[in-house]
């Protein structure tokens, strides 16, 4: 089963930030099953933290893609370039497009956090 996880918002999820594993195990979820991240909205906002580093280390690792959305960036102050390495990960900044494909493409999607 592929899954594709957005997140909206880590306020209420900081599980997934501090370590992506447990937070998978808890839901259970395989690494291998996840097909894509994709920050939308307030999740953006740490994309340049020490926040992100479990989440570049687990993803470098597992190889997911992580899809950035270039206006969540903007409205929130952000200026990442396009396709950004981060700690030696890339992150794809992308459109809503690339969120609504990924999610056609995936069997089950993930919703992390309210907008």
């Amino acid at each position: 089963m592929s899954i594709f996880f957005q997140i909206n918002s880590f306020k209420d999820n900081l599980g997934i930030l501090k370590n992506p594993y447990s937070f998978l195990v808890k839901n259970e979820v395989k690494p291998e099953q996840v097909n894509g991240i994709f920050l939308y909205s307030k999740a953006t906002k740490v994309v340049y933290s020490d926040k992100m580093n479990q989440i570049t280390s687990f993803s470098k690792k597992e190889n997911i893609p992580i899809y950035v959305c270039i206006n969540s960036l903007i409205r929130h102050g952000n200026k990442l370039k396009k396709n950004e390495n981060i700690d030696g990960h890339l992150l794809i900044v992308s459109g809503l497009g690339q969120l609504i494909e990924s999610i056609l493409k995936s069997e089950k999607t993930i919703i992390i956090g309210s907008l």
